[in-house]
């Protein structure tokens, strides 16, 4: 390979240099392969495991090398580990996906070299039972869908009303203007796409078509979270009310100052503590048998501080 970068010279350099090292000694073998294993690991997941560490640090220059991987991996926000899942999980070309992410071919050519020695896939690392902690793979995955989402009349208003409610009525004297949360009830259909060179994508067509707000979800001016009780009662009443509906998304409001807030913020988008919290939830929908397939967010666009003004 002509064009070598950085990650793969250095990748390599360092397991030639752990191979000399151990040379003649009993059970080299089996820990070269190990050293692999390690390695790998950092290109996949960008995880340095301590005994990688250990290792390295018995090689003279091991640890500069091993800095060099890490440092490339991690660099333009986990490109390499982004290239090789569109690579290997969505289809994309080998050069198209690393354009997309900001690396080169040879970094995931370092990982696919790795792994055909350990006799693994490339990518065998990053299935999807094991990335729950892996957010930065969601650009991955949110790059090839797109999501189309029909809100009825009737869902509006369930979420308005109550909403109007929570940030204009004082609840008490300690928590007087508070978020709401419900849950999303409706239909979601689905299709998969497949363009030229690009791999495959997936279009969802989502109907909401009413919202069930939860009376006991713990509120208070600026956060809001479901009550677990709850919302077992609530998904077991809508599937013996509701049986042709399913659970497709939560609703919370958030709270702004004004319209021109919510646009400087950008207010539509999830929070990082929003990101954090789908995780679980969505394996709550599973164990629930419901689809679980996102959130849709509704913002309040004025505070009770400029109601009270006006």
């Amino acid at each position: 390979m002509a064009d070598r970068s950085e990650l793969y010279k250095s990748v390599f350099s360092l397991e030639e240099k752990v191979r000399q090292s151990l040379e003649g000694r009993v059970g080299s073998s089996g820990k070269l392969r190990r050293l692999k294993l390690l390695l790998l690991q950092v290109l996949e997941l960008d995880y340095v495991d301590s005994v990688l560490k250990r290792a390295v640090e018995r090689v003279h220059g091991g640890k500069t090398l091993l800095n060099t991987i890490v440092k490339r991996v991690e660099a333009n926000e986990f490109a390499v580990l982004k290239a090789i899942y569109d690579h290997i999980h969505m289809g994309a070309g080998l050069k198209s996906a690393c354009l997309r992410w900001g690396c080169r071919p040879s970094d995931v050519m370092a990982a696919k070299r790795l792994s055909k020695s350990l006799g693994r896939a490339l990518g065998s690392f990053t299935v999807e039972d094991q990335l729950e902690d892996y957010g930065c793979l969601s650009e991955v995955i949110a790059a090839r869908e797109e999501i189309l989402v029909d809100l009825s009349r009737r869902a509006f208003e369930d979420m308005v009303l109550p909403t109007l409610e929570g940030y204009q009525v004082p609840k008490t004297t300690k928590s007087r203007f508070t978020e709401v949360y419900g849950l999303c009830l409706g239909t979601i259909r689905g299709e998969k796409i497949t363009r030229r060179g690009g791999g495959g994508y997936r279009r969802d067509y989502v109907n909401v078509q009413q919202a069930a707000v939860q009376l006991r979800a713990k509120a208070t001016k600026d956060h809001v979270w479901p009550n677990t009780k709850s919302l077992a009662i609530q998904l077991a009443a809508a599937k013996v009310l509701f049986p042709h509906l399913e659970v497709i998304g939560d609703f919370h409001s958030h709270p702004y100052n004004s319209a021109r807030s919510v646009c400087r913020r950008k207010g539509w988008e999830p929070s990082e503590e929003d990101e954090d919290f789908n995780r679980g939830w969505v394996k709550t929908m599973k164990d629930y048998s419901h689809v679980g397939g996102g959130q849709v967010y509704f913002l309040g666009m004025t505070s009770h501080e400029e109601n009270q003004g006006s």
